[in-house]
């Protein structure tokens, strides 16, 4: 049975161990005004897309840009 507590004790001095870590390096993260990866991490949960995003308005401009310089001419024919 004591083992068991010696376990369980060793358990919860771990995990309170490690979260005092996480909260000092997110605080210092902080100080230094540097982006965490809890913050990298709630920028991608609130946009996962966001890079694909871009990479289509880029392309959709150039769309835009390539159509407004066609003006109305039909494409040159291959053959």
């Amino acid at each position: 049975m004591e083992n068991g507590w010696l376990i369980v004790g060793g358990i919860l001095a771990l995990v309170v161990i490690v979260n005092i870590g996480l909260a000092l390096s997110a605080l210092r993260g902080r100080e230094r005004g540097k982006a965490t990866v809890f913050d990298r991490s709630l920028r991608y949960i609130r946009n996962p897309w966001a890079e694909e995003n871009k990479a289509l308005s880029e392309l959709r401009q150039r769309v835009s840009d390539l159509e407004e310089s066609d003006d109305g001419q039909s494409p040159p024919n291959p053959g």
